[in-house]
């Protein structure tokens, strides 16, 4: 009995050490839910408090994710917000996906638009 208890209280009051899903696989299924209720409750609040944790450096990391967004717009000037009305420069169509090339004018095209150009320009460069 001296053993059983020493077990008992070495897993009740030192619960945070312990992985719970191994203790719980290991004692004996005769051990009370009673008996061991301070390892049960230590075990609850390490796993909610990793929890809030884990939560809180989501929220963290995203509000620097936010800051980070802020000062990356306020360094590359206005924002260009693209519209149904947007069209490309170069072949006139609206834009589909969200990816374009803006150039120093102002005038935004198509990414594919404006490697074609520059592909056309270094061609008839070479002739």
């Amino acid at each position: 009995a001296l053993p059983i208890l020493a077990g008992v209280d070495l897993v009740n009051k030192h619960a945070s050490e312990f992985d719970t899903t191994q203790v719980l696989r290991l004692l004996p299924d005769a051990w009370s839910v009673q008996l061991l209720s301070p390892f049960l409750a230590g075990a609850m609040r390490e796993s909610i408090h990793n929890k809030i944790m884990a939560q809180l450096a989501v929220g963290l990391a995203k509000a620097e994710n936010v800051i980070y967004k802020h000062e990356k717009l306020k360094l590359s000037g206005h924002p260009i917000v693209l519209s149904e009305k947007s069209l490309c420069e170069i072949c006139e169509s609206p834009f589909l996906e969200p990816t374009f090339v803006r150039y120093p004018n102002g005038n935004i095209a198509h990414t594919h638009c404006a490697a074609s150009v520059k592909l056309n320009m270094a061609r008839s460069s070479r002739t």
